[in-house]
């Protein structure tokens, strides 16, 4: 029994073994080495039917490297092409980022040359008005000397500065040695100079708008004490600012006047104070005005710098 099933599996074995390797693979079951027979046997079949398939593959296998190495120039030249566009697309937002930059710029420069512009029109504007004030301050102290020369009396009684038109009344005319009560003949004399005064100052607008106050200044000469010729200077200027404004005294600005009215007391600090001058004892109308600059050496005649 056991034989016959060795035999049969045998012979399944070489139908299965003639199937694939063809009838050259010689079975000889009940002989010695039929194993090692099936394996020579074998491979030898293997080797001469398979062998020139096998040399099929490798020569097409050999056939497609040596195509992909044909083809690698191509596949060089894409990654070239490949990475130029990358630059070139790199390069024009890097471009168009610049020319935001630049017109962002432009834009800045233009409004800094118009605020620039503007600035320029005001100083020029500015420069034109300081010289009409400047011309009419100039003239000030003329104004003042024909106002007043011939009306209330000469160089005895007042004096006007030529450059910055201050009137200095001498105290002779108004007090009497080392008093703060005006006299008859200061009283007089103010009721006749105050309505001329405040003409001058008001009769022109702008001369008007740029006189920030008026001050009325007492002084003393050396003689006394420091402190004792301080308090007289400053009751002297108080008696002549109340007199302005009392009812002996009429004219038509006189509100506008007490509004820009300033009462100082300077004592011996502008007199000789080594000895006892008469001309230091005195009464000083002085202005005061809203420019400070006007009062100084400007050459608002030089030009402009230019914009570029």
């Amino acid at each position: 029994m056991i034989y016959q099933l060795t035999v049969i599996a045998k012979s399944e074995i070489r139908s299965k073994l003639a199937l694939l390797f063809g009838n050259d693979c010689t079975l000889i079951s009940k002989k010695p080495g039929f194993y090692r027979t099936l394996r020579w046997d074998a491979m030898f079949n293997i080797k001469t039917r398979f062998l020139p398939q096998l040399k099929t593959i490798r020569s097409h296998i050999k056939m497609r490297d040596l195509s992909d190495l044909d083809n690698s120039p191509e596949i060089e030249e894409e990654e070239d092409s490949s990475v130029l566009l990358s630059i070139g697309d790199l390069m024009s937002g890097l471009l168009m980022l610049f020319a935001l930059l630049f017109i962002t710029v432009q834009i800045q420069l233009s409004e800094k040359v118009k605020l620039l512009d503007q600035k320029i029109l005001q100083v020029e504007k500015l420069r034109q008005e300081l010289q009409q004030y400047q011309k009419a301050f100039e003239a000030l102290p003329e104004i003042i000397v024909n106002t007043l020369e011939g009306k209330i009396g000469g160089k005895d009684i007042f004096t006007v500065d030529p450059i910055t038109g201050d009137v200095s009344i001498r105290d002779r005319i108004l007090f009497d040695n080392n008093s703060s009560v005006l006299k008859p003949e200061g009283k007089k004399f103010l009721q006749a100079f105050i309505p001329l005064y405040s003409q001058v100052i008001f009769a022109n607008k702008e001369l008007e708008d740029q006189i920030a106050r008026v001050v009325v200044e007492g002084h003393t000469s050396s003689a006394g004490s420091e402190q004792r010729n301080l308090e007289l200077s400053l009751r002297r200027a108080l008696a002549v600012s109340n007199y302005m404004f009392s009812k002996e005294v009429n004219f038509p600005q006189k509100a506008k006047l007490q509004q820009k009215v300033l009462v100082s007391g300077r004592g011996e600090l502008d007199g000789d104070r080594t000895r006892d001058v008469a001309v230091d004892r005195k009464v000083v109308f002085r202005f005061q005005f809203r420019r400070e600059n006007l009062n100084a050496n400007v050459d608002l005649n030089r030009p402009l710098p230019s914009k570029n």
